[in-house]
C-alpha cells in the first residue's frame, strides 16, 4: 500500500556509523514491538547532624538532614518472543547510561542499588539540611521501530532552586541497538547541522541577529552546538536543551524541531 507521507528508516552498519532514511509512514500503534512495565521505589532518610552540622542545625532549628528519592521508570519487554533480545539489550543499556548499574543486574536490582548510592552520598554531606532527588522515565514512540526514552530528573541540594534535567536516549527496537547523534548525521555534516538549529532557534525567537538573540539571555555564554539529547518523532527530530546548556535558568529547557525533510537537505 503507497504512503503519502515521508519518513526515514533507520538502517545500522556493522561499524554503527552510517544512517539513511526512506520513505516510510506508520502509525505510532503498528511501532510497537515491546510493552513495558514500571519500576518505583521512592525512600526518605533522616541523618542527625554530626558536631560540624549542629551550629548549622540550631540556626535554623532543625532536628535532622532530611532526604527523599523517587525513583519510576519504565522498562521494556517483548511483545513477541522473537523481540526478547532486544528488550533485554535495551533494558542492560538503560541500567548502565543512566543508573550507573551493571546491565547484569536485574532492573528491580539496579534501581535498589541506584538509590543506595543516593543515600550513602546524602550521609557523606556535611549541611544540606533538605535534599531530594526524582527520577521519572517515559517511553515513547516516534519514528518506525525506535523507542525514545526520555527520563527527567529533579533534584535539590540546597541553594535558590532544585535543578531539573532530561535525558533522551533511542533504541531500535527491533535489534536493541542505541541510535547515537553520528549515526543520523555524520561527523562531517555535524557542522551544518549546527548552522542549520540556530537558524531554527533564531527563527523560533522571532529574531535575526546573534545580538538579539544575545539579550533574551541565549548563547551569551556558550557557542552553539549540536545536542545528543534528541528524539526521533514521526515527522521530526526533536534537539533537547536543558537549562543552562543555551539560555539561563530563567529562560527554561528549549526544544528546536527539524523536519526529516530539513536533515535530508544535509545529503544524510
Amino acid at each position: 500500500m503507497e504512503k503519502d507521507c515521508r519518513m526515514y528508516h533507520l538502517f545500522v552498519g556493522m561499524a554503527l556509523a552510517a544512517t539513511l532514511f526512506l520513505t516510510a509512514c506508520t502509525s505510532r500503534q503498528e511501532s510497537k514491538l515491546l510493552s513495558f512495565y514500571d519500576v518505583n521505589r521512592t525512600e526518605k532518610l533522616s541523618v542527625p547532624f554530626d558536631e560540624e552540622g549542629k551550629e548549622f542545625a540550631k540556626l535554623r532549628d532543625l532536628d535532622a538532614r532530611e532526604m527523599e528519592i523517587k525513583v519510576d521508570m519504565p522498562f521494556a519487554k517483548a511483545v513477541k518472543a522473537d523481540y526478547e533480545k532486544s528488550a533485554e539489550k535495551i533494558n542492560s543499556q538503560l541500567m548502565e547510561m543512566l543508573l550507573k548499574k551493571s546491565g547484569s543486574l536485574t532492573t528491580e536490582e539496579a534501581v535498589e542499588g541506584f538509590m543506595q548510592d543516593v543515600k550513602n552520598e546524602f550521609k557523606r554531606e556535611k549541611v544540606i539540611s533538605i535534599y531530594y532527588k526524582h527520577l521519572k522515565g517515559y517511553a515513547e514512540f516516534g519514528m518506525e521501530n525506535v523507542l525514545n526514552y526520555r527520563l527527567e530528573e529533579e533534584e535539590f541540594t540546597g541553594g535558590a532552586h532544585p535543578y531539573t534535567t532530561t535525558t533522551i536516549l533511542r533504541f531500535n527496537m527491533m535489534t536493541g541497538d542505541f541510535i547515537s547523534l553520528d549515526q543520523i548525521c555524520p561527523l562531517a555534516k555535524q557542522k551544518e547541522l549546527k548552522e542549520m538549529l540556530l537558524a531554527k532557534l533564531m527563527k523560533d525567537n522571532h529574531v535575526s541577529t546573534m545580538e538579539e538573540l544575545n539579550q533574551l539571555g541565549i548563547l551569551e555564554m556558550t557557542d552553539m552546538f549540536v545536542s545528543k539529547n534528541f528524539s526521533l518523532g514521526e515527522d521530526s527530530i526533536e534537539f533537547y536543551y536543558n537549562e543552562y546548556d543555551i539560555a539561563p535558568y530563567a529562560y527554561g529547557p528549549c526544544t528546536i524541531r527539524l523536519g526529516y525533510e530539513d536533515i535530508h537537505k544535509l545529503g544524510v
